[in-house]
């Protein structure tokens, strides 16, 4: 089964997970996965993103600065290097539900992170719950979302009444 979050940045999506991963973990259902997480200077300024998995481990993702990478969003520079060495064994042992913060245009650069996406999607009994952008034209993300049994768009009006109907969704109640 895979159920999408989409919605704009800024929305909430990564907080949701966050919550959802918070509930399976006290109920004691098997997850694995990770999350994307901003970095910010003192000032407040964002500098970049971590990769952090359901067990806390971490890795550098993309920096404004300090990262030697021919990968490039916007402006920040992308360590494929770091996000496949972390990334990808989680996706060769999913639990009984996988979460995937995010894919997107940074994560995509990985053909062997798409790879595994691809065969979990298709070979696999486990759930997948997985953050997408809502806009962009990346042909990957919209067969991605096609393959979605659950579309659920994520706005700031919405976030916080979200997670209830997800978890019911989910059978976990």
């Amino acid at each position: 089964m895979l159920i999408c979050l989409t919605g704009l940045p800024g929305s909430g999506k990564t907080t949701l997970i966050k919550k959802l991963v918070e509930y399976l973990k006290q109920n004691d259902v098997g997850v694995e996965g990770f999350f994307t997480e901003e970095i910010r200077d003192p000032q407040g300024y964002r500098v970049g993103f971590d990769i952090v998995t359901l067990k806390d481990e971490r890795a550098v993702f993309a920096r404004k600065r300090g990262i030697q990478s021919s990968y490039k969003v916007g402006t920040y520079f992308v360590d494929i290097a770091q996000f496949e060495k972390l990334v990808l064994p989680l996706l060769y042992n999913p639990g009984k539900i996988m979460i995937i913060d995010e894919i997107g245009k940074m994560e995509l650069f990985s053909e062997h992170f798409k790879n595994c996406i691809t065969n979990l999607v298709q070979n696999s009994d486990i759930t997948i719950v997985a953050t997408v952008p809502l806009k962009g034209n990346d042909r990957f993300i919209k067969d991605f979302k096609e393959k979605a049994m659950k579309i659920v768009n994520v706005e700031r009006n919405n976030r916080n009444n979200l997670l209830e109907g997800i978890i019911t969704f989910l059978d976990m109640k």
